[in-house]
């Protein structure tokens, strides 16, 4: 039982990873529109992880509360740790995948930022929020 839920788990883990490694590279190359193309079937399969884990972790309830003072590993077998070993290193993998991808994007988006502020400056106008400032190469018409 817990070796199905284990594999189902790790299958979708993969195929996030996969993705996040596209958009990886799709991002250094400035692909952005393959990787808003991808963001509808990332967020799917992020819903589909987390219901998978919810199966995962009832499954490993029944078996623990078959043998209550018994460590998880003592109580499944060499598959099933295997395979859970294998979850735990996916997810280490995939998190650090996210935190590269998650730091290329925020780099990017700075970018723009700072260069749409040089081409159209603007003050901050208190609760208002900003407002354009004159521009010394580039007049806004209003």
């Amino acid at each position: 039982m817990i070796a199905k839920e284990l594999k189902t788990v790790g299958e979708t883990l993969d195929k996030l990873i996969a993705i996040t490694e596209l958009d990886l590279t799709d991002i250094k190359a400035a692909k952005h529109n393959e990787i808003f193309s991808r963001v509808q079937t990332k967020d799917k399969l992020v819903s589909l992880f987390e219901a998978q884990k919810g199966s995962l972790d009832r499954a490993i309830s029944a078996v623990m509360s078959r043998s209550p003072n018994a460590d998880l590993l003592s109580v499944i077998g060499q598959e099933e740790r295997d395979l859970l070993e294998r979850l735990k290193n996916s997810l280490i993998a995939l998190h650090k995948l996210n935190k590269r991808f998650a730091s290329m994007s925020l780099t990017i988006g700075e970018f723009y930022s700072s260069l749409l502020s040089a081409i159209l400056p603007s003050e901050q106008s208190g609760y208002d929020g900003a407002k354009l400032s004159t521009a010394s190469f580039l007049r806004v018409r209003g």
